[in-house]
């Protein structure tokens, strides 16, 4: 088991049934002492993590009422690893279990709880733990296992079921009834773990709010095996002309596999292992490059089809994509308004399941029997076209053209 498919499955173990994790975590991650070792395990692992962020999270926002030593107050009914692991990050983090928070006394500088909300009874209790905790917390992080996650369903211990946004509406209910208390919002952990929702006491972490901008952070949320397979079409689709270019059949298969692979993107996602807030971009990106490179191969190296299909799709996929991401990035100020399918209208099966059809059975065919290369080449810009046509004729697309004409209008006027 190299170091990469090891963590692999420690960040990813919510996505195994129990009886996979017994099994494989038995033999490379299990729970067991090594020589009078640390305990080895991924509860390590995501202590590790943990208490960087937790580390970062109370240096940045300059907290400290615990003297050289920050203090952090962790309520888990389970194993945790944070106390001593965070103690290398200059922390001093005590445990306690839910039933005997009453106990404790002084101030901390975070509050923190891990995948422990959502295995109490109900809602009331989660409340009444928010109210103990906000009374020795300057502020709190609570990572919640959401019932529209992955990793919720294989425990049957998960009671709370509660969505994403629900957990959103109780928190931010918490906090207004809570005076001196902000509920900042929940960002997602690195790929495959549930979100932190964050809280602040009186203006506690200033500079939270520019937790998610960070470049490098949302970089790292892209790092998901559903964008990983995208983008491994583009290498692949290269390998595949370079070594079968003269052999038809081979070509073909190749080229099979390439076009297969924008399936498996989306089911892997669909499935969790891969949802990102760039992920559907990067689909249609790196599918618009494939369908390019193709058909470039297919008209002025081998000769099949038309020289003038791949302008005539280059220039259609760079207007809709400009579309897209002008819509992401300017226009849009939510996720759900930026995908780049649901924000145009362009999410319907049938149109979708024609244009993909029709591009794999060129790509397929067209090496085989270059004389369907004009037939199947026009199709492609046809079914092309029509599912372009949305894209800049939606209301989505007008606010655009109005954003961008009022822009330029601005300018002028400086």
């Amino acid at each position: 088991m190299n170091q990469l498919s090891l963590n692999f499955f420690l960040f990813d173990v919510e996505k195994y049934t129990p009886l996979e994790v017994a099994h494989f975590g038995g033999k490379v991650t299990g729970e067991y002492r090594l020589k009078g070792q640390d305990i080895v395990g991924w509860q390590r692992i995501l202590a590790e993590a943990r208490s960087r962020f937790l580390h970062d999270l109370i240096q940045t926002n300059s907290l400290s009422v615990g003297g050289d030593k920050p203090k952090v107050i962790e309520i888990d009914d389970g194993v945790s690893l944070l106390g001593p692991i965070s103690r290398k990050y200059g922390l001093n983090t005590i445990t306690h279990d839910s039933t005997s928070f009453d106990q404790i006394d002084g101030t901390f500088d975070v509050g923190v709880s891990h995948t422990l909300l959502e295995h109490l009874q109900n809602v009331v209790q989660v409340t009444r733990l928010l109210d103990s905790m906000a009374e020795h917390s300057l502020s709190m992080v609570h990572q919640v296992h959401e019932s529209d996650s992955p990793g919720f369903a294989w425990d049957s211990s998960h009671t709370v079921a509660l969505t994403r946004k629900e957990w959103d509406i109780i928190f931010s209910n918490w906090a207004i009834e809570n005076q001196g208390w902000t509920y900042l919002g929940y960002h997602q952990g690195l790929n495959g773990r549930p979100a932190n929702y964050v809280f602040e006491k009186d203006g506690s972490l200033p500079f939270y709010r520019h937790y998610d901008k960070k470049f490098t952070r949302r970089l790292l949320n892209e790092f998901t095996a559903a964008n990983a397979i995208s983008l491994s079409r583009i290498p692949l689709l290269l390998t595949s002309f370079a070594i079968a270019k003269d052999n038809p059949p081979l070509l073909s298969a190749l080229l099979t596999l390439v076009y297969a692979l924008d399936g498996a993107d989306g089911y892997v996602a669909r499935k969790g292992l891969g949802n990102s807030p760039w992920g559907a971009h990067v689909d249609i990106l790196s599918d618009h490059i494939v369908e390019l490179i193709t058909v470039f191969e297919f008209a002025y190296d081998m000769k099949i089809i038309p020289q003038q299909v791949p302008w005539i799709l280059a220039s259609r996929d760079v207007v809709t994509d400009f579309m897209r991401l002008y819509n992401a990035v300017v226009i849009s100020g939510t996720d759900d308004d930026s995908h780049p399918h649901t924000s145009f209208g362009t999410f319907d099966r049938a149109g979708r399941f024609l244009s993909s059809s029709v591009k794999v059975a060129e790509a397929v065919t067209v090496p085989i029997v270059p004389s369907l290369g004009l037939t199947l080449s026009t199709a492609h810009v046809l079914t092309s076209l029509y599912r372009g046509f949305p894209v800049v004729s939606s209301p989505t697309s007008r606010k655009i053209y109005r954003d961008i004409a009022s822009r330029m209008r601005r300018k002028r006027r400086v």
